[in-house]
């Protein structure tokens, strides 16, 4: 680390720029004049609940010191959960997951996120920091008595070196909100923050640390560019609740609606059955099921030209008519079941249950109604 004549160590200030708010300053922070910092502000839009994610980081080019601001995480859990999110499930930037402590939120959640795939990792370390918020200046939280502090120590292999690591995080919990059979809950972590050094090194360097992570200074211009971003959102996010609430009653009114058409349509569907039905006992039990006489005149007459129970029956399963037809005996069988059926004296067909129907309106030519066959005809 680097020190002037007095022992005292050298500070710079870095800017932490909001690159598309054109490029308005969010806010600062100190950094040894020998570390390498960098930042980053990301806004998205699409998270109408937390928009906005910031990193800031410094780093010694000269050792393994580092210090990271990370992002603030928040979390809604809702109970009874009936399923619909699933623990960890992202929805617009909240988190579902069931309340913890600021120390289990560090050891469970933060630590396996950002350090799950070093070599060795154990924690070594956990407890409160009560006066976390005064620590670190936080004056925009400070004023608040919900922030709890917490911290987490854990120790790794980097590159064959053992690495030592602190994280420290505010963690609040609001309270519950009950409404409609179910409790919301809404927690999360603030002012997350970490740093690093080489086994053994690391108390050392705290003084560093510590006065990196108090140093940050917020631009109101920027808080106040932040607000109205998220009341805007907000409002968004209350409009498309309440276009989602429509397109779900009208979703119902469509399933309801959709159901009286179903069983209007299943209701017409056995009037027909019952139609035929009527229609198959009408021509199985009122005509004659035995073959009538022939004529003792006409000794050319036989059974052959019958129309029997048999055919009656498939003409049932076919839905179809047979008809007298002369003038086209190809043309005896009718699709469906009609009330009328008609010819012309070319044996064309018409059929129709319309008892006002006539075709010979506007017709050259002559239609008749035609005659249907009957069981021993």
């Amino acid at each position: 680390m680097n020190s002037n004549s007095s022992g005292q160590e050298d500070f710079v200030q870095h800017n932490v720029v909001d690159q598309q708010h054109q490029g308005i300053v969010a806010y600062t922070f100190q950094h040894p004049s020998g570390w390498q910092a960098e930042s980053r502000v990301v806004w998205n839009y699409q998270y109408h609940f937390v928009p906005l994610m910031t990193f800031g980081r410094a780093v010694n080019p000269n050792g393994l010191e580092m210090f990271e601001f990370l992002p603030s995480e928040q979390f809604t859990w809702t109970e009874p959960n009936y399923g619909y999110y699933q623990p960890g499930q992202n929805q617009e930037g909240i988190v579902h997951m069931p309340p913890m402590s600021g120390i289990d939120a560090l050891v469970r959640l933060i630590i396996p996120k950002y350090r799950g795939n070093c070599q060795g990792l154990r924690i070594v370390g956990a407890n409160p920091v009560p006066n976390l918020v005064q620590m670190i200046n936080a004056t925009e939280i400070k004023q608040i008595n919900l922030y709890q502090g917490a911290m987490a120590r854990i120790e790794y292999m980097e590159q064959g070196r053992a690495i030592e690591e602190e994280f420290y995080a505010c963690h609040f919990q609001l309270p519950p909100l009950h409404g409609a059979g179910v409790v919301i809950n809404s927690w999360g972590l603030t002012r997350l923050f970490r740093f690093r050094a080489e086994r053994g090194h690391l108390d050392a360097g705290k003084k560093t640390f510590w006065q990196i992570a108090a140093s940050v200074r917020f631009n109101p211009q920027w808080q106040q560019l932040c607000t109205q971003i998220m009341e805007q959102l907000a409002g968004q996010a209350r409009q498309n609740t309440q276009a989602g609430w429509d397109a779900i009653n009208a979703g119902w009114d469509r399933l309801r609606t959709a159901g009286e058409q179903s069983r209007q349509f299943m209701a017409n569907n056995q009037a027909y059955v019952d139609r035929q039905e009527q229609r198959l006992q009408t021509d199985w039990h009122l005509q004659p099921l035995t073959t009538p006489a022939h004529s003792a005149d006409d000794p050319s007459a036989s059974q052959a030209g019958e129309y029997t129970s048999h055919e009656a029956f498939i003409d049932t399963m076919r839905e179809e008519e047979s008809i007298y037809n002369p003038n086209a005996p190809h043309n005896e069988k009718v699709s469906g079941h009609h009330d009328y059926i008609w010819t012309d004296q070319l044996g064309n067909v018409q059929a129709t249950n319309d008892p006002n129907y006539d075709p010979n309106s506007n017709s050259n030519q002559n239609w008749t109604v035609a005659r249907k066959k009957r069981i021993g005809d």
